[in-house]
């Protein structure tokens, strides 16, 4: 059965349920706790327009990509005191499952490790894995747990200047940060102390709660449509750029 399929039409809607709460999270999900954590610019600036963030609308993204639906689109929420990230999501779904994809704009210089945002809005890490893309930009897939729910996440992140950010190797403890010595984070620095930690970066990411662990079927699906979305948001960024300097 794949997931999302049931007799039971209560169990079946779950996904769905969770789905919807998710798009209102997607974007700033943990961000706010990992405020503290993740290295930012020194002058942060408001989010938005004003920054140089790019503004997106629903038709940014292709309304079908593969046996991909675009079922909705939430524009970022109103900036609050102290936000710092920018967030579109578009709500994707195909014959079984529903997929939050999401454009993040903040003030990170370097790698952002989006698994520790979700870890600390109650998630589980469950696994943590690079996967090497023949074009050259890799990107990290998580699987995640909670309550009796299943989650698949898949991220990666780009440099201002349309360069690809190559993942950081990282143990599960080490991406979420649990039970990190003095130690753990000074070989933490020294081992990226070659990464650009000074040119800011821009997250693309994909989130597929479901009611039961996804097959390796259904992950190939939503990687693929993660590699559609970022290619289609960096293509976005650097047209931004170009028309914003001429």
């Amino acid at each position: 059965m794949k997931p999302g399929d049931s007799g039971n039409p209560q169990q079946a809607s779950r996904p769905r349920v969770a789905l919807s709460v998710f798009i209102v999270l997607a974007g700033m999900i943990g961000i706010q706790f990992a405020q503290k954590h993740f290295q930012l610019t020194v002058k942060a600036q408001p989010p938005g327009v004003s920054r140089g963030d790019m503004p997106l609308t629903e038709s940014s993204l292709s309304a079908s990509i593969g046996d991909w639906n675009r079922v909705s689109f939430r524009p970022p929420e109103e900036v609050t005191a102290g936000q710092f990230w920018w967030s579109h999501s578009w709500q994707y779904e195909n014959a079984q499952l529903q997929a939050i994809v999401s454009y993040d704009q903040a003030d990170w210089n370097g790698w952002h490790e989006l698994s520790e945002c979700y870890s600390a809005s109650g998630w589980t890490l469950v696994s943590r894995k690079i996967v090497t893309d023949p074009d050259g930009w890799d990107f990290v897939v998580s699987r995640f747990e909670k309550d009796n729910l299943h989650a698949v996440l898949a991220f990666s992140l780009f440099f201002d200047d349309g360069d690809y950010l190559a993942p950081w190797e990282l143990s599960l403890r080490e991406a979420v940060k649990q039970n990190m010595t003095t130690l753990d984070a000074m070989r933490d620095r020294q081992r990226h102390s070659s990464d650009r930690a000074n040119a800011r970066a821009f997250q693309c990411q994909i989130f597929v709660p479901a009611i039961q662990k996804l097959p390796e079927g259904a992950v190939a699906d939503i990687l693929e449509l993660h590699k559609a979305t970022r290619v289609q948001f960096r293509s976005l960024w650097l047209s931004h750029v170009r028309e914003t300097r001429e």
